[in-house]
Protein backbone atom coordinates (compact mmCIF):
# COMPACT_ATOMS: atom_id res chain seq x y z
CA UNK A 1 0.00 0.00 0.00
CA UNK A 2 1.34 3.63 -0.44
CA UNK A 3 1.31 6.44 2.10
CA UNK A 4 -2.36 7.40 1.49
CA UNK A 5 -3.18 3.65 2.65
CA UNK A 6 -4.14 2.86 -1.26
CA UNK A 7 -3.43 -0.19 -2.97
CA UNK A 8 0.04 0.53 -5.32
CA UNK A 9 -1.33 -0.15 -9.11
CA UNK A 10 1.61 -1.37 -10.19
CA UNK A 11 1.10 -5.18 -8.15
CA UNK A 12 -2.21 -5.97 -10.60
CA UNK A 13 0.35 -6.92 -13.34
CA UNK A 14 0.96 -10.21 -11.34
CA UNK A 15 -2.41 -11.83 -11.57
CA UNK A 16 -1.08 -14.95 -9.64
CA UNK A 17 -0.24 -12.56 -6.44
CA UNK A 18 -3.64 -10.79 -7.27
CA UNK A 19 -5.50 -14.15 -6.81
CA UNK A 20 -3.78 -15.29 -3.78
CA UNK A 21 -4.61 -12.01 -2.38
CA UNK A 22 -8.10 -12.13 -3.11
CA UNK A 23 -8.61 -15.76 -1.86
CA UNK A 24 -6.60 -14.67 1.28
CA UNK A 25 -9.27 -11.64 1.69
CA UNK A 26 -12.22 -14.03 2.72
CA UNK A 27 -10.22 -15.12 5.77
CA UNK A 28 -10.78 -11.89 6.91
CA UNK A 29 -12.55 -10.95 9.91
CA UNK A 30 -14.90 -8.37 11.21
CA UNK A 31 -13.89 -4.58 11.15
CA UNK A 32 -10.90 -5.70 9.06
CA UNK A 33 -11.20 -2.93 7.12
CA UNK A 34 -7.75 -3.49 5.11
CA UNK A 35 -8.83 -6.65 3.93
CA UNK A 36 -12.02 -5.90 2.65
CA UNK A 37 -10.36 -3.53 0.78
CA UNK A 38 -8.06 -5.71 -0.69
CA UNK A 39 -11.10 -8.08 -1.76
CA UNK A 40 -12.59 -4.94 -3.52
CA UNK A 41 -9.08 -4.05 -5.23
CA UNK A 42 -8.23 -7.60 -5.77
CA UNK A 43 -12.19 -8.13 -7.65
CA UNK A 44 -11.87 -5.05 -9.54
CA UNK A 45 -8.70 -5.78 -11.05
CA UNK A 46 -9.10 -9.87 -11.73
CA UNK A 47 -12.26 -8.87 -13.06
CA UNK A 48 -10.59 -6.47 -15.74
CA UNK A 49 -7.64 -9.10 -16.40
CA UNK A 50 -10.30 -11.68 -17.69
CA UNK A 51 -11.14 -9.01 -20.52
CA UNK A 52 -7.40 -9.19 -21.95
CA UNK A 53 -7.14 -11.35 -24.99
CA UNK A 54 -3.84 -12.44 -24.52
CA UNK A 55 -4.60 -14.57 -20.72
CA UNK A 56 -3.36 -17.62 -19.89
CA UNK A 57 -6.34 -19.72 -20.15
CA UNK A 58 -5.26 -21.97 -17.03
CA UNK A 59 -5.01 -19.00 -15.54
CA UNK A 60 -7.69 -17.76 -16.69
CA UNK A 61 -10.08 -20.79 -15.64
CA UNK A 62 -8.64 -20.13 -12.11
CA UNK A 63 -10.04 -16.72 -11.90
CA UNK A 64 -13.33 -17.68 -13.28
CA UNK A 65 -13.66 -20.00 -10.67
CA UNK A 66 -12.30 -18.26 -8.04
CA UNK A 67 -14.47 -14.96 -8.80
CA UNK A 68 -17.61 -17.40 -8.77
CA UNK A 69 -17.15 -18.52 -5.09
CA UNK A 70 -13.68 -18.36 -3.06
CA UNK A 71 -11.89 -21.55 -1.83
CA UNK A 72 -12.18 -20.81 1.50
CA UNK A 73 -16.48 -21.08 0.86
CA UNK A 74 -15.93 -24.21 -1.53
CA UNK A 75 -16.91 -27.90 -0.59
CA UNK A 76 -13.51 -29.35 -0.12
CA UNK A 77 -13.09 -32.65 -2.14
CA UNK A 78 -14.90 -31.23 -5.21
CA UNK A 79 -12.53 -28.43 -4.93
CA UNK A 80 -9.39 -30.80 -4.68
CA UNK A 81 -11.06 -32.81 -7.96
CA UNK A 82 -11.24 -29.70 -9.89
CA UNK A 83 -7.58 -28.64 -8.96
CA UNK A 84 -6.33 -31.46 -10.10
CA UNK A 85 -7.72 -31.41 -13.41
CA UNK A 86 -6.80 -27.63 -13.60
CA UNK A 87 -3.27 -28.47 -12.12
CA UNK A 88 -2.69 -31.36 -14.84
CA UNK A 89 -3.01 -28.60 -17.57
CA UNK A 90 -0.16 -26.80 -16.07
CA UNK A 91 3.12 -26.53 -18.12
CA UNK A 92 5.50 -27.24 -15.03
CA UNK A 93 3.83 -29.55 -13.25
CA UNK A 94 4.98 -32.35 -11.06
CA UNK A 95 3.66 -35.45 -13.16
CA UNK A 96 4.66 -37.77 -9.95
CA UNK A 97 2.71 -35.52 -7.42
CA UNK A 98 0.12 -35.23 -9.56
CA UNK A 99 0.00 -39.28 -9.54
CA UNK A 100 -0.33 -39.41 -6.01
CA UNK A 101 -3.20 -36.89 -6.05
CA UNK A 102 -5.05 -39.00 -8.38
CA UNK A 103 -4.36 -42.10 -6.64
CA UNK A 104 -5.33 -40.00 -3.64
CA UNK A 105 -8.55 -38.75 -4.68
CA UNK A 106 -9.54 -42.29 -6.35
CA UNK A 107 -8.79 -44.69 -2.66
CA UNK A 108 -11.05 -42.01 -0.69
CA UNK A 109 -13.99 -42.32 -3.58
CA UNK A 110 -13.88 -45.81 -3.14
CA UNK A 111 -14.11 -45.29 0.72
CA UNK A 112 -17.28 -43.15 -0.29
CA UNK A 113 -18.42 -45.92 -2.44
CA UNK A 114 -18.39 -48.66 -0.15
CA UNK A 115 -20.32 -46.38 2.91
CA UNK A 116 -23.09 -45.31 0.20
CA UNK A 117 -23.83 -49.37 -0.45
CA UNK A 118 -24.39 -49.63 3.37
CA UNK A 119 -26.62 -46.40 3.35
CA UNK A 120 -28.50 -47.86 0.54
CA UNK A 121 -29.45 -51.34 2.19
CA UNK A 122 -30.05 -48.96 5.35
CA UNK A 123 -32.77 -47.12 3.40
CA UNK A 124 -34.48 -50.00 2.05
CA UNK A 125 -34.80 -51.52 5.08
CA UNK A 126 -35.95 -49.04 6.90
CA UNK A 127 -38.74 -48.22 4.45
CA UNK A 128 -39.51 -44.89 5.26
CA UNK A 129 -40.05 -43.34 1.22
CA UNK A 130 -41.85 -47.14 0.36
CA UNK A 131 -44.24 -46.53 3.46
CA UNK A 132 -44.70 -42.84 3.08
CA UNK A 133 -45.19 -42.05 -0.71
CA UNK A 134 -45.38 -37.97 0.01
CA UNK A 135 -41.41 -38.15 1.59
CA UNK A 136 -38.91 -37.19 -1.04
CA UNK A 137 -36.35 -40.01 -1.89
CA UNK A 138 -33.02 -38.38 -0.98
CA UNK A 139 -30.38 -40.83 0.38
CA UNK A 140 -27.66 -40.21 -2.17
CA UNK A 141 -27.38 -36.16 -1.87
CA UNK A 142 -27.90 -37.07 1.93
CA UNK A 143 -24.58 -39.16 1.66
CA UNK A 144 -23.06 -36.40 -0.66
CA UNK A 145 -24.09 -33.47 2.14
CA UNK A 146 -22.39 -36.14 4.72
CA UNK A 147 -19.22 -36.24 2.59
CA UNK A 148 -19.30 -32.52 2.85
CA UNK A 149 -19.85 -32.25 6.41
CA UNK A 150 -16.83 -34.45 7.16
CA UNK A 151 -15.07 -35.75 3.98
CA UNK A 152 -11.92 -36.81 5.83
CA UNK A 153 -11.45 -41.03 5.53
CA UNK A 154 -11.36 -41.17 9.19
CA UNK A 155 -14.73 -40.32 9.78
CA UNK A 156 -16.93 -43.01 8.35
CA UNK A 157 -18.76 -43.20 11.28
CA UNK A 158 -20.03 -39.75 11.25
CA UNK A 159 -21.08 -39.79 7.71
CA UNK A 160 -23.18 -42.65 8.35
CA UNK A 161 -24.99 -41.16 11.06
CA UNK A 162 -24.94 -37.82 8.52
CA UNK A 163 -27.11 -39.70 5.94
CA UNK A 164 -29.26 -41.94 8.34
CA UNK A 165 -30.23 -38.06 10.13
CA UNK A 166 -30.91 -36.41 6.25
CA UNK A 167 -33.17 -39.13 5.88
CA UNK A 168 -34.77 -38.62 8.92
CA UNK A 169 -35.22 -35.28 9.10
CA UNK A 170 -36.63 -35.64 5.18
CA UNK A 171 -39.27 -37.40 6.35
CA UNK A 172 -39.80 -35.35 9.30
CA UNK A 173 -39.73 -31.85 7.29
CA UNK A 174 -42.15 -33.36 4.22
CA UNK A 175 -44.26 -34.47 7.55
CA UNK A 176 -44.94 -30.98 8.76
CA UNK A 177 -44.14 -29.17 5.22
CA UNK A 178 -46.50 -30.78 3.37
CA UNK A 179 -48.86 -33.91 4.86
CA UNK A 180 -49.57 -33.53 8.67
CA UNK A 181 -52.59 -31.57 9.75
CA UNK A 182 -52.18 -28.64 12.45
CA UNK A 183 -53.77 -31.26 15.13
CA UNK A 184 -51.43 -34.30 14.13
CA UNK A 185 -48.06 -32.14 14.01
CA UNK A 186 -49.09 -30.70 17.69
CA UNK A 187 -49.44 -34.30 18.58
CA UNK A 188 -46.44 -35.36 16.99
CA UNK A 189 -44.29 -32.69 18.16
CA UNK A 190 -45.74 -33.41 21.99
CA UNK A 191 -44.61 -37.24 21.66
CA UNK A 192 -40.84 -35.77 20.43
CA UNK A 193 -40.08 -33.69 23.08
CA UNK A 194 -41.70 -36.38 25.77
CA UNK A 195 -39.66 -38.78 24.13
CA UNK A 196 -42.76 -41.43 25.21
CA UNK A 197 -42.62 -44.53 23.16
CA UNK A 198 -46.12 -45.57 24.63
CA UNK A 199 -48.00 -42.29 23.27
CA UNK A 200 -47.26 -43.61 19.96
CA UNK A 201 -50.73 -45.53 19.70
CA UNK A 202 -52.27 -42.15 19.58
CA UNK A 203 -50.65 -41.22 16.00
CA UNK A 204 -51.33 -42.05 12.90
CA UNK A 205 -50.29 -44.77 11.06
CA UNK A 206 -47.15 -42.66 8.88
CA UNK A 207 -46.26 -40.33 11.90
CA UNK A 208 -46.55 -43.95 13.92
CA UNK A 209 -43.62 -45.49 11.84
CA UNK A 210 -41.81 -42.10 11.86
CA UNK A 211 -41.44 -41.62 15.17
CA UNK A 212 -40.16 -45.40 15.90
CA UNK A 213 -37.65 -44.68 12.85
CA UNK A 214 -36.30 -41.89 14.96
CA UNK A 215 -36.83 -43.15 18.47
CA UNK A 216 -34.37 -46.60 17.28
CA UNK A 217 -32.13 -44.70 15.64
CA UNK A 218 -31.05 -42.11 18.07
CA UNK A 219 -31.12 -44.77 20.97
CA UNK A 220 -28.85 -47.03 18.75
CA UNK A 221 -26.70 -43.90 18.25
CA UNK A 222 -26.83 -42.99 22.39
CA UNK A 223 -26.36 -47.23 22.83
CA UNK A 224 -22.93 -47.19 20.91
CA UNK A 225 -21.96 -43.91 22.32
CA UNK A 226 -22.26 -45.09 26.17
CA UNK A 227 -20.23 -48.37 25.09
CA UNK A 228 -17.57 -46.35 23.33
CA UNK A 229 -17.08 -43.65 25.46
CA UNK A 230 -19.44 -44.44 28.75
CA UNK A 231 -21.34 -41.16 28.31
CA UNK A 232 -25.29 -40.59 28.37
CA UNK A 233 -26.08 -38.37 25.34
CA UNK A 234 -30.00 -39.44 24.96
CA UNK A 235 -31.19 -36.21 27.08
CA UNK A 236 -28.97 -34.14 24.71
CA UNK A 237 -30.20 -35.71 21.30
CA UNK A 238 -34.05 -35.51 22.30
CA UNK A 239 -33.63 -31.89 23.63
CA UNK A 240 -32.28 -31.69 20.16
CA UNK A 241 -35.20 -33.24 18.16
CA UNK A 242 -37.62 -31.25 20.05
CA UNK A 243 -36.31 -27.80 19.57
CA UNK A 244 -36.18 -28.76 15.92
CA UNK A 245 -40.05 -29.92 15.89
CA UNK A 246 -41.53 -27.22 18.26
CA UNK A 247 -39.70 -24.95 15.43
CA UNK A 248 -41.48 -26.73 12.68
CA UNK A 249 -44.43 -25.90 14.25
CA UNK A 250 -44.30 -22.55 14.57
CA UNK A 251 -43.64 -22.16 11.03
CA UNK A 252 -46.80 -24.34 10.25
CA UNK A 253 -48.67 -22.08 12.29
CA UNK A 254 -47.16 -18.73 10.52
CA UNK A 255 -47.70 -19.83 7.45
CA UNK A 256 -51.79 -21.48 7.99
CA UNK A 257 -52.38 -17.90 9.95
CA UNK A 258 -51.08 -16.06 6.75
CA UNK A 259 -48.78 -14.33 8.83
CA UNK A 260 -45.28 -12.96 7.67
CA UNK A 261 -42.79 -12.85 10.50
CA UNK A 262 -39.99 -9.51 10.62
CA UNK A 263 -36.78 -10.93 9.07
CA UNK A 264 -35.15 -11.45 12.74
CA UNK A 265 -37.91 -13.10 14.04
CA UNK A 266 -38.01 -15.41 10.84
CA UNK A 267 -34.31 -16.08 11.42
CA UNK A 268 -34.68 -16.75 15.11
CA UNK A 269 -36.88 -19.89 14.27
CA UNK A 270 -35.38 -20.81 10.45
CA UNK A 271 -31.83 -21.09 11.68
CA UNK A 272 -32.94 -24.02 14.00
CA UNK A 273 -36.06 -25.48 11.42
CA UNK A 274 -32.76 -25.75 8.66
CA UNK A 275 -31.46 -28.73 10.83
CA UNK A 276 -27.64 -26.97 11.22
CA UNK A 277 -28.10 -27.52 14.79
CA UNK A 278 -29.17 -31.07 14.69
CA UNK A 279 -26.27 -31.86 12.37
CA UNK A 280 -23.47 -30.30 14.17
CA UNK A 281 -24.67 -31.37 17.57
CA UNK A 282 -24.75 -35.20 16.27
CA UNK A 283 -21.36 -34.53 14.32
CA UNK A 284 -20.14 -33.41 18.34
CA UNK A 285 -20.91 -37.01 19.36
CA UNK A 286 -19.02 -38.64 16.73
CA UNK A 287 -15.79 -37.04 16.06
CA UNK A 288 -15.35 -35.78 19.81
CA UNK A 289 -13.44 -38.40 22.07
CA UNK A 290 -13.80 -37.98 25.02
CA UNK A 291 -16.99 -35.86 25.16
CA UNK A 292 -16.21 -33.34 27.60
CA UNK A 293 -19.31 -31.96 30.07
CA UNK A 294 -18.06 -28.32 29.76
CA UNK A 295 -17.93 -28.33 25.72
CA UNK A 296 -21.76 -30.14 26.30
CA UNK A 297 -22.76 -27.06 28.44
CA UNK A 298 -21.59 -24.57 25.78
CA UNK A 299 -23.27 -26.48 22.98
CA UNK A 300 -26.29 -26.58 24.76
CA UNK A 301 -26.34 -22.57 24.78
CA UNK A 302 -25.99 -22.75 21.31
CA UNK A 303 -22.87 -21.18 20.38
CA UNK A 304 -20.94 -19.51 17.50
CA UNK A 305 -20.12 -22.40 16.59
CA UNK A 306 -23.05 -24.02 15.59
CA UNK A 307 -25.13 -20.88 15.24
CA UNK A 308 -23.18 -19.12 12.18
CA UNK A 309 -22.82 -22.07 10.05
CA UNK A 310 -26.59 -23.02 10.64
CA UNK A 311 -27.56 -19.34 9.61
CA UNK A 312 -25.07 -19.71 6.39
CA UNK A 313 -26.94 -23.19 5.66
CA UNK A 314 -30.47 -21.11 5.95
CA UNK A 315 -29.25 -18.09 4.03
CA UNK A 316 -27.91 -19.94 1.08
CA UNK A 317 -31.02 -22.40 1.02
CA UNK A 318 -33.18 -19.40 0.87
CA UNK A 319 -30.86 -18.07 -2.09
CA UNK A 320 -31.23 -21.19 -3.86
CA UNK A 321 -35.36 -20.81 -3.98
CA UNK A 322 -36.58 -19.89 -7.12
CA UNK A 323 -38.53 -16.47 -7.93
CA UNK A 324 -41.38 -18.86 -8.79
CA UNK A 325 -41.47 -20.23 -5.03
CA UNK A 326 -41.14 -16.75 -3.76
CA UNK A 327 -44.32 -15.87 -5.71
CA UNK A 328 -46.09 -18.88 -4.74
CA UNK A 329 -45.23 -17.72 -1.01
CA UNK A 330 -45.68 -21.71 0.21
CA UNK A 331 -43.08 -21.56 2.33
CA UNK A 332 -41.49 -18.16 4.22
CA UNK A 333 -38.01 -17.56 3.19
CA UNK A 334 -35.93 -15.26 4.59
CA UNK A 335 -36.18 -13.00 1.43
CA UNK A 336 -39.83 -12.32 1.15
CA UNK A 337 -39.52 -11.44 4.80
CA UNK A 338 -37.10 -8.94 4.07
CA UNK A 339 -38.74 -7.83 0.80
CA UNK A 340 -41.96 -7.70 3.45
CA UNK A 341 -39.66 -5.67 6.02
CA UNK A 342 -38.83 -3.17 3.76
CA UNK A 343 -40.70 -3.12 0.65
CA UNK A 344 -37.80 -4.00 -1.00
CA UNK A 345 -37.46 -5.54 -5.02
CA UNK A 346 -36.71 -9.32 -4.87
CA UNK A 347 -32.95 -8.32 -6.06
CA UNK A 348 -32.36 -5.91 -3.45
CA UNK A 349 -33.48 -8.42 -1.16
CA UNK A 350 -31.01 -11.26 -2.39
CA UNK A 351 -28.68 -8.65 -2.62
CA UNK A 352 -28.91 -8.28 1.45
CA UNK A 353 -29.23 -11.82 1.92
CA UNK A 354 -25.77 -12.27 0.12
CA UNK A 355 -24.18 -9.59 2.53
CA UNK A 356 -25.66 -11.22 5.60
CA UNK A 357 -23.67 -14.50 4.33
CA UNK A 358 -20.72 -12.36 4.00
CA UNK A 359 -20.95 -10.92 7.52
CA UNK A 360 -21.54 -14.22 9.07
CA UNK A 361 -18.33 -15.90 7.65
CA UNK A 362 -16.26 -12.73 8.86
CA UNK A 363 -17.77 -13.84 12.22
CA UNK A 364 -17.10 -17.49 11.70
CA UNK A 365 -13.20 -16.30 10.79
CA UNK A 366 -13.12 -14.83 14.16
CA UNK A 367 -15.43 -17.30 16.67
CA UNK A 368 -14.46 -20.50 14.92
CA UNK A 369 -10.67 -20.41 14.03
CA UNK A 370 -9.51 -18.59 16.22
CA UNK A 371 -11.16 -20.32 19.21
CA UNK A 372 -9.53 -22.77 20.75
CA UNK A 373 -12.77 -24.44 22.87
CA UNK A 374 -13.47 -27.42 20.74
CA UNK A 375 -11.21 -29.74 19.30
CA UNK A 376 -9.87 -28.71 15.68
CA UNK A 377 -11.55 -31.68 13.96
CA UNK A 378 -14.89 -30.53 15.00
CA UNK A 379 -14.15 -26.78 14.04
CA UNK A 380 -13.49 -27.63 10.66
CA UNK A 381 -16.94 -29.61 10.90
CA UNK A 382 -18.53 -27.03 11.56
CA UNK A 383 -17.18 -24.93 9.09
CA UNK A 384 -17.54 -27.48 6.75
CA UNK A 385 -21.64 -27.02 7.18
CA UNK A 386 -21.33 -23.62 5.60
CA UNK A 387 -19.39 -24.84 2.55
CA UNK A 388 -21.73 -27.65 1.66
CA UNK A 389 -24.29 -25.57 2.18
CA UNK A 390 -23.15 -23.14 -0.37
CA UNK A 391 -22.06 -26.12 -2.49
CA UNK A 392 -25.96 -27.62 -2.41
CA UNK A 393 -27.48 -24.33 -3.25
CA UNK A 394 -25.08 -22.60 -5.42
CA UNK A 395 -26.79 -22.82 -8.50
CA UNK A 396 -30.63 -23.41 -7.08
CA UNK A 397 -31.95 -25.99 -4.42
CA UNK A 398 -29.44 -28.42 -5.29
CA UNK A 399 -31.09 -30.72 -2.35
CA UNK A 400 -34.81 -30.45 -2.90
CA UNK A 401 -35.08 -30.38 -6.47
CA UNK A 402 -31.71 -31.70 -7.75
CA UNK A 403 -30.57 -30.13 -10.85
CA UNK A 404 -27.89 -31.36 -13.07
CA UNK A 405 -24.92 -29.41 -11.08
CA UNK A 406 -25.56 -31.91 -8.15
CA UNK A 407 -25.93 -35.06 -10.00
CA UNK A 408 -22.84 -34.29 -12.14
CA UNK A 409 -20.82 -33.44 -8.69
CA UNK A 410 -22.26 -36.30 -7.17
CA UNK A 411 -20.55 -38.61 -10.26
CA UNK A 412 -17.79 -37.18 -9.97
CA UNK A 413 -17.28 -37.55 -6.29
CA UNK A 414 -18.57 -41.63 -6.27
CA UNK A 415 -18.43 -42.80 -9.33
CA UNK A 416 -16.22 -41.71 -11.84
CA UNK A 417 -12.82 -42.39 -11.05
CA UNK A 418 -9.71 -39.86 -12.20
CA UNK A 419 -8.21 -41.63 -15.01
CA UNK A 420 -4.31 -42.33 -14.06
CA UNK A 421 -3.19 -42.24 -17.89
Amino acid sequence: MNKEGKFKTAIVEDTKGLLSLYEASYLCMEDENIMENARDFATHYLMESLKKKKMDENVSEQISHALEMPVHWRMERLEARWFIEIYHKKKNMNPLLLELAKLDYNMVQATYLEELKQMSRWDKNIQLVKKMSFVRDRLVEGFFWAVGFTPNPQFGFCRKLSTKLSVLLTTIDDIYDVYGTLDELELFTDIVDRWDINATEQLPEYMKISFLALFNSMNELAYDILKEQGFSIISQIRKQWANLCKAYLLEVKWYQRGYTPTLNEFLRNAWITNTGPVLIMHAYFCITNPIKEDELECLNHYPPIIYSPSLILRLANDLGTSPDEIKKGDHLKSIQCYMHDSKCSEENARNYIKKLIDQTWMKMNRDILRDQSFSKDFRRTSMNLARISQCIYQHGDGFGIPDHETKDRILSLFFEPIPLA
